[in-house]
């Protein structure tokens, strides 16, 4: 999903009000992407996805987005079929990405060493390792791998997510043993 805050990061002298007319045209952009499509899961996750629902597994998307923003593409996605539960770092203010995996092992009533972490962004591999939590960097469909590097293991196509996910499954029975 496009992150939503990267513009108060921007250090280009906006005014309050000139910010707020950037993220309004943003806002509109955003629009414009979901009614295109913009959002869908990654060319064969459905499988993947399909194959942990039929395992038993939980899955859960955490989202760097507003709360606008990933409502929207799940609806227009049909995200409520895939994910037990949603949330977004938008919903726990800002610099909140562990305080979102927090919550979500909390809904799903697991603890770290039952969750696996999931992604592309630095910031969610941090918060996988404040919280005790194993993360795989996933690297299909992006440019620039060395976001990943943050991340426990790395997947740079779908095939090798699922040895990874083997490999972090021993590691995190070694660990209650």
């Amino acid at each position: 999903m496009h992150g939503f805050r990267w513009m108060q990061f921007l250090d280009i002298g906006l005014n309050e009000e000139q910010l707020g007319e950037l993220q309004q045209a943003y806002g509109i952009q955003e629009d414009r992407l979901i009614e295109a499509g913009v959002g869908q899961l990654y060319p064969g996750l459905a499988d993947f996805v399909a194959r942990c629902k039929q395992g038993g597994i939980a899955l859960a998307l955490g989202a760097e987005a507003s709360r606008d923003y990933l409502l929207a593409v799940s609806d227009q996605h049909r995200f409520e079929d895939l994910f037990e539960i949603s949330l977004c770092t938008q919903e726990f203010g800002v610099g909140s990405a562990d305080e979102m995996l927090d919550e979500i092992m909390h809904y799903a009533e697991v603890n770290p060493s039952e969750t696996l972490v999931l992604g592309t962004l630095p910031a969610f591999f941090q918060s996988a390792h404040n919280l005790d939590v194993l993360s795989i960097g996933c690297g299909w469909g992006i440019r620039q791998h060395r976001v990943l590097e943050d991340a426990d293991f790395q997947a740079l196509t779908l095939a090798q997510l699922y040895p990874l996910i083997q490999k972090a499954d021993e590691l995190a029975a070694q660990y209650l043993s």
